[in-house]
């Protein structure tokens, strides 16, 4: 459950990020333009990476698909 208020509050945040980049970017001229464009679109990207990192296991829990089997 806690993922996905993570991702929900994530997407707001991306979302706020992007219209004050794009609200930014009418005040900027030359080349730097073009690279906050890219910050701007690289921004859901990354989010969904480090949304995608905390679905991974906690290896430190003990959970039975993560526990190796005592050897015989």
């Amino acid at each position: 459950m806690i993922h996905l208020l993570f991702l929900i509050a994530g997407l707001g945040l991306v979302m706020l990020g992007q219209q004050l980049t794009l609200l930014a970017l009418k005040r900027i001229e030359g080349g730097i333009k073009r690279w906050i464009e890219l910050l701007a679109l690289a921004m859901p990207v990354s989010l969904l990476v480090l949304f995608s990192l905390t679905m991974l296991p906690d290896h430190a829990a003990g959970h039975p698909l993560t526990r190796r089997r005592p050897r015989d």
